[in-house]
């Protein structure tokens, strides 16, 4: 139970840095792009228009919508750039020294 808990932790160290890292704009320009969401919202066929410049690396994009409202996606590359979002993960190899859990199965799952 212990080590699970560690490892939700771990999987969401980053988060901070993801929020932090995200661009800001103002509420008139957000107000511009859910407006235009809303308009293309089940248009088909529909070429989304707009910079993937700030998507983070591994997100997936809408690239196309045809006349059958099936979708294309791609998906901007990984990269190496874990530091630039703060993932820091800890270290959770074993439970800590006040866990009363099993930690000798850490890693045998």
């Amino acid at each position: 139970m212990c080590f699970l808990y560690y490892r939700l932790v771990r999987s969401l160290a980053h988060i901070e840095g993801c929020l932090a890292a995200r661009r800001k704009v103002a509420p008139a320009d957000f107000a511009a792009a859910l407006k235009l969401r809303e308009e293309t919202h089940h248009l088909a066929p529909y070429l989304p228009q707009g910079s993937v410049d700030d998507l983070f690396p591994g997100t997936w994009f809408l690239t196309a919508v045809d006349e059958m409202h099936r979708r294309k996606y791609e998906r901007k590359p990984p990269g190496n750039d874990a530091g630039k979002y703060g993932n820091k993960l800890p270290d959770v190899g074993r439970c800590p020294p006040h866990c009363k859990g099993d930690d000798q199965s850490i890693g045998k799952q």
